[in-house]
């Protein structure tokens, strides 16, 4: 069925699953201790089937299917997907397992489902917390955002406080009206004086951008903005800052386009992406 091997992980999640299952119904060599262990298997490739199955089609590696039966992975998940996967998982396991020992034990029907709704809950309070916390670190030594598992990217930018331009278009322009459109025009002066430029929403002060020179004395950099201090004047020269952002893609469409976010807990964009990405 498979020829790389790549469903091994629902032959140990049955192997795990089903001898777990048979010592903990003490591990008899019979036709009964085969019949646990058997419940158990069930359960086990079950539950490690729809966790990859999830987790793959969250993530959006790949399909439900292909992520069950090992043919796609999910590389730096991230909380909210591991959270989701780690439920599923856990619900699957805990009803399966639950239902079957009970139907083992002579029990009917209906004590077997609410058995398996009981188990399956606590398996899926379990594995949420299990798969969230797993695919956040997951996320972090993939340098990916913890809660997401979204790629983060840097951009660097030069503005005057009022707009911006991309770094490497800045630099690679060849008109001077271009480059100080987005610096600031220091007016000609002999007597000290200062000047603040404002900080982009979400952007991180990284340095200065000069056309032309310019000397400045000291500078203080604030939370939201960036004040020059010029003691002995300015001969109307142009300054700028350099900007940094630190994005988060939240979703890259069929299309090639991409929706960037700082703020992703805020981002509608993202929680739509995040719920569209479930590919059965």
């Amino acid at each position: 069925m498979d020829p790389d091997g790549e469903f091994w992980h629902l032959v140990i999640g049955a192997v795990i699953g089903g001898t777990i299952n048979w010592i903990a119904h003490g591990a008899e060599f019979s036709w009964e201790g085969l019949g646990y262990f058997g419940v158990g298997a069930v359960a086990g490739a079950l539950s490690a089937g729809i966790g990859a199955g999830v987790n793959v089609a969250l993530s959006g590696a790949g399909t439900f299917g292909a992520g069950f039966l090992g043919n796609a992975a999910a590389v730096g998940m991230g909380f909210n997907v591991g959270f989701v996967a780690g439920a599923s998982s856990g619900f699957a396991g805990g009803f399966a397992g639950e239902f079957g020992n009970v139907l083992l034990d002579n029990g009917n029907i209906g004590d077997a489902f609410k058995g398996g709704l009981i188990k399956g809950g606590w398996g899926a309070l379990g594995g949420a917390v299990i798969g969230g916390i797993s695919g956040g670190i997951n996320a972090k030594l993939n340098n990916r955002d913890f809660w997401t598992g979204s790629e983060k990217f840097e951009k660097r930018w030069v503005t005057n406080g009022r707009g911006m331009i991309s770094l490497e278009e800045w630099e690679a322009s060849q008109s001077n009206a271009t480059k100080n459109h987005y610096l600031v025009k220091l007016e000609p002066s002999e007597d000290p004086i200062s000047l603040t430029i404002n900080l982009p929403k979400n952007t991180r002060f990284e340095g200065l951008v000069w056309e032309r020179g310019a000397d400045f004395t000291n500078r203080t950099i604030g939370r939201n903005s960036v004040t020059l201090f010029f003691s002995g004047g300015t001969a109307g020269n142009y300054v700028g800052l350099q900007v940094m952002t630190r994005n988060t893609v939240i979703n890259q469409l069929s299309t090639g386009g991409v929706f960037h976010s700082v703020d992703l807990a805020s981002d509608p964009k993202f929680w739509w992406s995040f719920v569209t990405k479930l590919k059965l």
